[in-house]
């Protein structure tokens, strides 16, 4: 949101625009509805994100002493997985790859995402909460 809102994107706009994976085009045009399944779906994934890495590490321990630097790979091939396998399989379709900015800005914020996995994980499997 915060590369989009100065184009006039809003939260709910983000909201539709995952929704988008459900409903295509038409997410833009059913208000609420798709607001509440794209902020559902937005955040099912990332919980579904963090719990990947805890059951990927509490196989392979030595991942989680350095979760700051597997957390920045985790999220770059989260990056990748959802822009090459998720989104062509849904009515969104391949993304474009046209506009610099935003895919730097992306590529960030799923680092940075996968950094949170990490240390969401590696709290959570040494109970230091």
């Amino acid at each position: 949101w915060v590369f989009w809102r100065d184009q006039g994107l809003t939260i709910p706009g983000v909201f539709q625009s995952v929704a988008r994976g459900i409903y295509g085009k038409q997410a833009a045009s059913l208000g609420n509805t798709s607001v509440a399944v794209g902020a559902f779906c937005h955040f099912i994934i990332a919980i579904g994100m963090v719990c990947a890495w805890i059951a990927f590490v509490s196989r392979k321990p030595a991942f989680n002493r350095r979760w700051l630097a597997w957390g920045a790979l985790y999220g770059l091939l989260l990056y990748l997985f959802m822009n090459f396998v998720l989104l062509p399989m849904t009515p969104v379709g391949w993304p474009k790859f046209g506009n610099l900015k935003w895919i730097e800005a992306s590529v960030f914020m799923h680092l940075l995402f996968g950094v949170w996995c990490a240390w969401c994980g590696s709290r959570y499997l040494s109970r230091r909460w």
